[in-house]
């Protein structure tokens, strides 16, 4: 019976721990995706939120510059007015020039450089055209009305953001190009983005060290439970040779415990019961057995009682307590013709026992009463 217990295989055993790792892996692998995901969206956000700040700083600031050069006007060139411009005072442009529009529509013509920096790669010579390509629907607007570019532009330590706006005049068709200071914008979103880099950095860390601990630990319980179950077969494949001697200690794996608990039990029972059977070896079995069959018999369990008392007879032909017993408990479930054969065999073998006589009457007498009348 114990052979039949002994594992032959762990695959089923493995089986559920590499489920679980992969899982695992898979519900972490999609947490740092989805974390990656919302840290690039979080970083475009903030992004156009720096942008839109920085354009309405930038249009507030070129409406300042609008306002000094009207209140300049008409007793100053608006070149001039834009030269002298409060504004300037305060926050320096790293560019400023004067395009006016050409006979092709398309292009715009530098007529004055109020500011230029030789560095910028964006610096322009007088005279030289601009095309609107280059810059889009940006500067169209900005021959009426405030128009910012929201691309922040560097190159040798300089950052810059282009704004176009109308230059009142004489002439409408004037166009001033500001190549406002963006550094404070720049180095905003620079931070953030290394921000979003090192935490990207940071869950992708995190997740690896995650998934390198989790493939550890099932792999450690994996091999904890190919131990055991190799130690269980062995033990068990004693016990089916006949070994009681071996055990298993429940203190050496919590996880574990309730099964070695379980094997141990099953060797104590084991050995109690060849005990037992060594003891019912030194003993009269045949009494016992009798004795048991009576108690079933006073306990009204006729089944277990018939079943002992034929069990004696096999051992014992000549065995009178057996039949008369027997006589009374077929009497008692109603087999009367069973009964009568019993009590008769009884009476074979201890014809002066005048009980069983008397028992043989009354059985007869039901059999008579009970039998259909011709």
């Amino acid at each position: 019976m114990l052979q039949t217990l002994i594992p032959t295989k762990t695959g089923i055993a493995t089986r559920y721990p590499i489920i679980i790792i992969l899982v695992i892996l898979t519900a972490t692998c999609i947490n740092a995706l989805i974390l990656n995901k919302l840290i690039t969206a979080n970083s475009s956000d903030f992004q156009v939120i720096v942008q839109q700040k920085q354009k309405e700083y930038l249009t507030h600031k070129t409406e300042w510059i609008l306002h000094d050069i009207k209140k300049s006007l008409p007793g100053i060139a608006p070149f001039h007015a834009l030269r002298n411009s409060q504004m300037f005072t305060i926050e320096k442009p790293v560019g400023l020039y004067i395009f006016s529009r050409t006979s092709d529509d398309n292009y715009y013509r530098l007529s004055e450089i109020v500011k230029a920096n030789p560095e910028l790669a964006a610096t322009f010579k007088k005279g030289s055209a601009l095309s609107e390509e280059r810059s889009g629907e940006i500067i169209r607007r900005g021959l009426t009305e405030i128009s910012v570019d929201t691309e922040i532009r560097s190159k040798n330590g300089h950052a810059w953001q282009n704004v176009f706006f109308p230059l009142p005049g004489e002439k409408k068709n004037h166009v001033v190009m500001m190549q406002s200071p963006a550094y404070n914008a720049l180095v905003i979103l620079r931070k953030f983005e290394e921000s979003s880099r090192s935490m990207k950095i940071r869950v992708l860390i995190i997740t690896s060290i995650s998934m390198v601990v989790v493939i550890f630990l099932v792999l450690l319980f994996t091999h904890n439970i190919t131990m055991f179950v190799e130690k269980l077969s062995g033990s068990m494949r004693k016990a089916a040779e006949g070994d009681l001697s071996v055990t298993l200690n429940p203190h050496a794996d919590r996880d574990f415990s309730k099964l070695a608990t379980s094997f141990n039990t099953l060797i104590e029972e084991l050995r109690s019961r060849e005990k037992d059977i060594e003891e019912l070896n030194q003993k009269d079995y045949l009494s016992d057995i009798f004795k048991m069959a009576v108690s079933k018999l006073k306990a009204s369990y006729m089944e277990d009682a018939i079943t002992l008392f034929n069990a004696v007879i096999i051992l014992k032909p000549d065995s009178f307590g057996s039949f008369f017993n027997l006589g009374v408990a077929y009497a008692r479930i109603r087999e009367y013709e069973k009964s009568e054969a019993m009590f008769n065999r009884a009476s074979e073998i201890n014809p002066e026992h005048q009980l069983t006589m008397s028992y043989i009457e009354k059985v007869k007498a039901i059999r008579e009463k009970n039998e259909p009348r011709a």
